[in-house]
């Protein structure tokens, strides 16, 4: 008869799962009460605001408490420490099969992809445009080339800031001229191939976003909350590794000025996108709607701090929890430097408990007056926006509109710091859209539980058009391809393994 080993439940991780569902049903009980009241007896108008206010405020109390508790589920017992390393070993698997693939042992037998970095837009979108090639390249065995001697940005190039891809060179018959396109007949045996961008391919590749190499499919499925953007952002990051010397010093000292090392407490990443596409791709946002989701970060860091006194519920977790609330820092990265004045002015005056200021706003508003249109397109203008989306990256959470190209670049970085953010798919806010990416094939989401209204079953895939954020997606109807407004829960995005014939990860290294 085997002996009952009370050891192995893993005591943090049961009291706080109690915990969770104690709170979810108080959630419930609260919202019902409340509905109930009101339809019973309608307040009135003057009632009716102070009501709603003591709901909101006993409301956000207790989910921001069921959100710490379920993240906390995920670090007891030593599962975050566990976790960050098995990321890390994928990462480290990921990057070496990159270099592999960009520097084999003989050039003169590969394969290239060749590519224009200087598509007519902005430097975001100039990555994204790069990383999807990237993706065709690996899937495919080939070498990415980086056209970009001239960038639109600089003509100093993408050698003076970035470290270049490959030591192999193109042939010589093809370093200036690249006629075969990817997806043209016989392009496959083709020795050097031409990425076009994704609006002249006449069909979207299957490598393309959301698609995940099947040879790192599971162990990264496991561990992290969005495979694909996980893939997206160390594709990226391969491109915008940065130049040894004066260029990675000065990218040191400025992560350095955001955050001690040796201090652990949190910054949050404010980016506000204004000069460009304003009322063309994306709507203007006051400040304050940023500060709004800054607080509620913060607002559960303290409901952590509360409750995390008591340790029964908390062993093994190796996050760093401090006794008393940490001062707001927010770094600003933003194309208007009036930005910056604003957050003095509605922000700056606020205090905590003890007169101190509340906030703390970094930031560089000469960064953000290089990417004014009239100077945007020079050298040091490429330098500002380097060194923001890069800053943005290394913050603890985002705060952003996912309309924009930087928003999103910054957002799929966060996912290559495994020792320091762990899954980084749950560290953002945006104001607009849902995560997408530019070229990408239909993501699906797939329903959890059916929606009899629109006799959608559990198991059914539907393309959805955005998150709303306030509780309801747009979504495309299965049978009937209409639109309709649905319940956000009841959708999970898809997991997409493809095998990428050129790419395989070597699964010794893997978790």
């Amino acid at each position: 008869m085997s002996m009952f080993n009370p050891a192995l439940l893993g005591l943090s991780h049961h009291i706080l799962q109690r915990r969770a569902v104690r709170l979810t049903r108080e959630s419930r009980y609260l919202v019902q009460y409340i509905l109930n009241q009101w339809r019973e007896k309608p307040p009135s108008k003057e009632e009716f605001k102070k009501e709603v206010d003591e709901f909101y405020n006993v409301f956000s109390g207790l989910t921001d408490l069921l959100e710490v508790n379920v993240e906390g589920l995920a670090r007891v017992d030593g599962a975050g420490a566990a976790q960050r390393n098995a990321l890390h070993r994928i990462t480290d698997a990921f990057n070496a099969e990159l270099n592999k693939l960009q520097n084999p042992e003989d050039c003169s037998k590969a394969k290239h992809l060749v590519v224009d970095f200087n598509k007519g837009c902005g430097f975001g979108c100039q990555i994204h445009h790069a990383s999807h090639c990237f993706r065709l390249a690996i899937a495919s065995g080939r070498i990415l080339h980086l056209r970009s001697d001239k960038l639109t940005y600089s003509e100093q190039g993408f050698v003076s800031v970035f470290q270049p891809l490959t030591k192999c060179p193109l042939p010589e018959t093809e370093s200036e001229i690249v006629d075969v396109l990817w997806g043209s007949p016989g392009f496959e045996t083709a020795i050097s191939v031409f990425c076009p961008i994704v609006e002249e391919l006449a069909q979207v590749p299957e490598y393309a976003h959301p698609a995940v190499p099947t040879s790192i499919a599971e162990p990264l499925n496991h561990l992290h909350g969005a495979p694909s953007v996980w893939v997206s952002g160390h594709l990226s990051a391969y491109l915008m590794r940065l130049q040894d010397g004066e260029i990675a010093t000065s990218m040191d000292k400025l992560l350095k000025s955001i955050r001690d090392p040796t201090d652990p407490a949190p910054v949050v990443g404010v980016h506000v996108r204004r000069t460009d596409k304003i009322n063309t791709e994306a709507k203007y946002h006051k400040f304050e709607e940023y500060m709004y989701y800054v607080d509620q970060y913060y607002n559960k860091l303290d409901a952590e701090r509360t409750i995390s006194a008591q340790t029964e519920g908390w062993r093994g977790d190796d996050a760093s929890i401090p006794n008393k609330p940490y001062k707001r820092r927010v770094l600003i990265a933003t194309d208007d430097p009036h930005v910056f004045k604003e957050a003095r002015d509605q922000f700056g005056s606020k205090v905590d408990s003890d007169g101190q200021p509340l906030y703390e706003f970094i930031g560089d508003a000469h960064r953000a007056e290089s990417a004014s249109l009239s100077t945007r397109y020079t050298h040091g203008s490429l330098l500002a926006v380097v060194a923001d989306v890069i800053a943005l990256s290394h913050t603890d959470h985002l705060v952003c509109t996912f309309s924009s190209q930087i928003g999103r670049l910054a957002y799929e970085l966060m996912q290559t710091y495994p020792l320091e953010l762990g899954d980084a798919s749950m560290r953002f806010q945006s104001l607009d859209d849902s995560y997408y990416y530019g070229g990408q094939q239909q993501w699906y989401q797939t329903a959890i539980v059916d929606d009899k209204a629109t006799n959608i079953k559990a198991g059914d895939r539907v393309g959805v058009l955005g998150n709303h954020w306030n509780g309801y997606a747009k979504v495309i109807l299965p049978k009937s391809s209409k639109e309709a407004l649905l319940p956000a829960y009841k959708f999970e995005s898809d997991f997409k393994r493809v095998d990428f014939p050129g790419f395989r990860v070597n699964a010794s290294s893997l978790p």
